[in-house]
């Protein structure tokens, strides 16, 4: 949930940062983070942010204002965060107690098409899956991504072409295999609303690799759509 800070209140966090970084990265990149108890870490980015996913918000206190989040941990246990943005989907492991601790994490968008980078923990798998909903609504599952921890990526996009926007609040999201939920499973949508002719990103992120199928799921208004992904995929 969105907090209103006063900037007041955070101007003085800044100031005096004894821990100020820079980082790049891109859309594949797992940035790490360093965290300590008591202390709020401010991450500062070049777009706005507008929605988080936090691998366990039991641990990890979040609000974000303008174009920062800032973090406090709750717990010295470690977890993982992704930030959408208009344009970009940033992702961080969340380390907590180190010796080491960030007060201001700037943080820079890396273009892939100009500058090549060797990620020997992250595998991604293109899918490219399109699966027509209905009349008006379009899924493509767009591909897989693996990362160090056992941590799996679904990426999605929904595409609209009714005249009336979508709106995404409304819509349940979630993977399943016999029907039963798979454990461990967070879901968020970039936008809240997909106006028509526009789309929006919709990802998956699960605590546990799953190498066999599942089912994706999507209920609005007590209408369920699906889409299977198979383990050909994964």
């Amino acid at each position: 949930m969105k907090k209103i800070l006063l900037l007041s209140l955070l101007l003085p966090a800044v100031s005096h940062a004894r821990s100020v970084r820079s980082i790049s990265t891109d859309d594949i990149k797992m940035s790490p983070v360093y965290l300590k108890m008591s202390h709020s870490t401010v991450l500062r980015f070049e777009d706005r942010p507008k929605k988080i996913i936090l691998g366990n918000s039991n641990y990890i206190s979040a609000e974000f204002t303008g174009n920062d989040v800032s973090l406090q941990p709750l717990d010295t246990l470690n977890t993982n965060l992704f930030v959408y943005t208009e344009k970009h989907t940033y992702g961080f492991h969340l380390k907590v107690g180190t010796k080491k601790h960030d007060d201001l994490l700037r943080v820079r968008w890396n273009d892939r098409s100009t500058v090549v980078y060797k990620h020997k923990k992250v595998r991604t798998k293109k899918i490219g899956k399109i699966i027509r909903l209905d009349k008006d609504l379009t899924l493509k599952i767009s591909s897989a991504k693996y990362l160090d921890g056992g941590i799996q990526i679904i990426d999605c996009e929904l595409s609209n072409k009714n005249e009336m926007p979508f709106d995404t609040t409304e819509m349940d999201t979630y993977l399943t295999r016999n029907n039963i939920k798979l454990a461990g499973q967070r879901s968020a949508f970039d936008s809240d609303l997909i106006r028509h002719g526009s789309k929006a990103r919709l990802r998956f992120v699960l605590n546990k690799v799953q190498r066999r199928g599942f089912t994706l799921n999507l209920w609005k208004d007590e209408k369920r759509y699906k889409a299977v992904i198979g383990r050909n995929f994964l």
